[in-house]
């Protein structure tokens, strides 16, 4: 009995150490910019063991398993811009959702050239946040 009892420590000890490295390596592949981790002590210590009548069967091994899953974020559809939305300041507020000229121009052209995104009348839209284009 004494035999068996020496065994199974053994071997909760050598699960508990392989776990334990299985963690730490887990935990420092999760973050990329993380340098690699170290490698785990373990320390098994050599049983040497006669076989008798009653320990004759080996001890179970443990069985563990890992599932990994992947949550998307849900993304929302972008909002629909209409000239109302964009307020009295409609170039302001494109440009201060980081809109460059070209895709201003669009909406320029989209809302039928109004007059709030073109203050000088010259054809040029949103001069006044990006400059004189013309």
């Amino acid at each position: 009995m004494k035999n068996v009892a020496i065994t199974l420590a053994t071997v909760l000890s050598v699960v508990v150490a392989a776990s334990v490295g299985a963690i730490a390596y887990l935990m420092g592949s999760r973050n990329s910019d993380a340098p690699a981790p170290a490698a785990a002590i373990t320390t098994a210590a050599a049983v040497t063991t006669t076989p008798t009548a009653a320990s004759t069967s080996e001890a179970p091994m443990p069985r563990s398993s890992v599932t990994t899953v992947y949550v998307m974020a849900k993304t929302a559809a972008p909002a629909r811009v209409t000239l109302s939305s964009l307020g009295s300041k409609p170039c302001a507020a494109l440009f201060a959702r980081g809109v460059g000229y070209s895709r201003m121009w669009e909406y320029y052209q989209q809302f039928g050239y109004p007059a709030t995104m073109d203050i000088d009348h010259d054809g040029y839209p949103c001069e006044t946040v990006c400059g004189d284009v013309n």
